[in-house]
């Protein structure tokens, strides 16, 4: 139980870090060629850049979910 919260608990922080860092990278031109764009262009990019990213966590968590194997509850015998 506590791998499913460990694993809730960091996509839930990337999934709240990453949009914020892209957004400051470009806010900030630390991202390369961020300079050469213009202000409504830098906030196009960077906005969708953070949607993307967000999505790209959302489909990992996913798959790690999907990955798990199911654990089995006992089962009565059936010759009894």
């Amino acid at each position: 139980m506590s791998e499913v919260i460990t694993k809730f608990a960091v996509t839930s922080t990337v999934m709240w870090m990453a949009p914020v860092a892209i957004v400051y990278g470009f806010y900030y031109q630390m991202i390369p060629g961020a300079s050469q764009l213009s202000s409504s262009t830098q906030t196009l990019v960077s906005g969708f850049l953070a949607v993307i990213s967000v999505n790209l966590v959302i489909g990992f968590y996913i798959c790690m979910a999907m990955k798990e194997t199911p654990h089995q509850e006992p089962q009565p015998d059936p010759t009894s």
